[in-house]
């Protein structure tokens, strides 16, 4: 078995605008807060879980499928914000402006891997989907001291705008503090 996701690869531009906010939030951040590595950073469509290694090929096929027609397109950061709020963070994250073209590939995954999906069998989603790049966690006990401040000033400040040009299928393996991703699968969009 291995745990897997499907995502979008963000360009190193704006690893480096995550990176570069995480640096001013770890100077106002005291007790357990496990911050995400640049190297992991990414733009999740779908968790998809626990699957054999025979269902890889699989879910590429369905990604292709819910892909047809798809043309690549632009998305842009859009401030921080938390879940499940500013008050009692447990994750705090960069996010992006409102894109038809990434709810409408969104709810295209979805579809391809929810129940009824041939071999797939995935739980559907309850939750809308609410894009984001994640900054960290907040564990017990964790605090980033005036987040509502940082929230304001970023508010204001222009965000990066990419290309998103693919999706890819990502293996996650857990290994003590942080996960490591590795491609199982590309798919380019139109």
């Amino acid at each position: 078995m291995l745990r897997a996701f499907i995502a979008i690869p963000l360009p190193p531009e704006v690893k480096r605008l995550l990176t570069d906010v995480q640096a001013e939030l770890q100077a106002a951040a005291t007790g357990q807060i496990t911050w995400t590595r640049a190297e992991v950073m990414h733009l999740t469509l779908r968790f998809i879980g626990n699957i054999e290694e025979r269902q890889i090929q699989t879910i590429a096929d369905a990604m292709a499928h819910a892909t047809q027609g798809v043309k690549g397109f632009k998305l842009t950061t859009d401030g921080i914000g938390a879940f499940p709020d500013l008050k009692n963070p447990k994750l705090i994250y960069i996010g992006l402006g409102d894109s038809c073209q990434l709810t409408a590939l969104s709810d295209r995954i979805n579809a391809v891997t929810n129940p009824g999906t041939d071999e797939l069998k995935k739980p559907p989603l309850i939750k809308k989907y609410h894009p984001h790049l994640t900054l960290c966690r907040v564990r017990k006990k964790g605090r980033i001291n005036g987040l509502s401040g940082f929230t304001e000033r970023f508010s204001g400040t222009e965000g990066i705008t990419f290309n998103v040009s693919e999706i890819v299928l990502f293996k996650s393996d857990l290994t003590g503090k942080s996960p490591v991703y590795t491609t199982l699968r590309c798919i380019a969009l139109g």
